[in-house]
């Protein structure tokens, strides 16, 4: 077995059966697939068990309720030892059919590297692709910080520990394949930075070897009212727990170290402004498309975030979102 999948599912019933049958789909025939009902209150677990009888490749498990990194941590404990490389799938997604045969070559040709991710491409509920921001065309371009500020990754080079801390620019768990010695390597994911426990596992793979980049769409990433993405509190909040966490490292080189502080400095001052400028240039689309209320509402988002922007730089020196951190930034996060 060269791959294990690992699927944590919750209340999933609409989409499992998709997902799985992208699984099945592969071009590369070599996995397992183990499945971690995390207990749903749907018929999740029923859909899951239907699915397992019909391919000795998909295993079940079920367990009381407890987050989606304790689910990962659950599969990848459950999964084959022996196989070489793991990727985590959400339950909502849905992947190309040579997902895994691509991510695989990248790998093979790159034995530096600790993992190998693609591209991912945002679809609704039909599945339609979306009209407005497209997430594989966001993260296509890297950006690496220099002294002066930063440059754009080519697309040939690798997703270093500086492009990361830059930007989470990994959309989603099911675009990355990871070696399993990386993996063991890195320990579990943390439940105590939910939902971004896979922003701070690349982090801790990043921090051991580069992750070899993929110019493809692998997956359709499925937006709806339920993503934990649409939950701005709970965002920012592992966002800060995530910078709180990094910070406190003592095992990072030099320049990691002085890259954390560079972009922890900029960041919080001018992340607010960034997104002014997006919603700014989402607005004007949106209208130039003749969706008027919704440019509207875009064009009043822009003004709220300009504005706090301005109050942050201003007034805000020792907080992070408004979340005081144990030593103001100004004495953490020198150049």
């Amino acid at each position: 077995m060269r791959i294990s999948i690992i699927i944590p599912a919750y209340n999933a019933s609409h989409f499992l059966e998709n997902t799985v049958q992208s699984v099945r789909s592969q071009t590369f025939k070599d996995w397992e697939c183990v499945i971690i009902d995390d207990g749903s209150s749907d018929e999740t677990l029923a859909v899951a068990q239907n699915l397992a009888a019909s391919d000795p490749r998909l295993r079940v498990y079920h367990q009381e309720n407890g987050g989606i990194a304790n689910a990962r941590n659950r599969g990848y404990t459950e999964s084959c030892k022996e196989s070489e490389f793991v990727i985590f799938l959400d339950h909502d997604d849905r992947w190309e059919s040579d997902c895994l045969e691509v991510l695989l070559a990248a790998l093979n040709a790159d034995p530096a590297a600790c993992a190998a991710h693609g591209l991912a491409m945002a679809v609704d509920m039909d599945p339609q692709t979306f009209k407005l921001v497209q997430p594989h065309v966001k993260h296509r371009h890297r950006h690496i910080p220099t002294p002066k500020g930063t440059r754009t990754a080519s697309l040939t080079e690798p997703t270093t520990f500086q492009m990361l801390i830059w930007d989470n620019c990994i959309t989603t768990t099911g675009v990355v394949l990871i070696r399993r010695t990386a993996l063991d390597a890195a320990g579990p994911f943390d439940r105590t930075i939910e939902p971004l426990d896979d922003w701070d596992m690349y982090f801790r793979l990043a921090t051991r070897a580069h992750l070899a980049f993929v110019d493809k769409v692998v997956i359709h990433w499925r937006m709806h009212a339920s993503n934990t993405s649409h939950n701005k509190d709970l965002m920012n909040g592992a966002t800060c727990a995530i910078r709180q966490k990094m910070l406190g490292r003592t095992d990072l080189r030099g320049d990691e170290v002085s890259c954390i502080r560079r972009r922890f400095r900029r960041m919080y001052r001018s992340e607010y402004r960034h997104d002014a400028i997006d919603m700014a240039a989402y607005s004007r689309r949106c209208l130039a498309m003749g969706r008027l209320m919704r440019g509207l509402a875009y064009f009043v988002g822009a003004l709220r975030k300009y504005g706090q922007y301005l109050w942050m730089h201003v007034f805000w020196d020792d907080k992070l979102y408004g979340r005081p951190v144990p030593v103001r930034f100004a004495d953490r996060c020198e150049d």
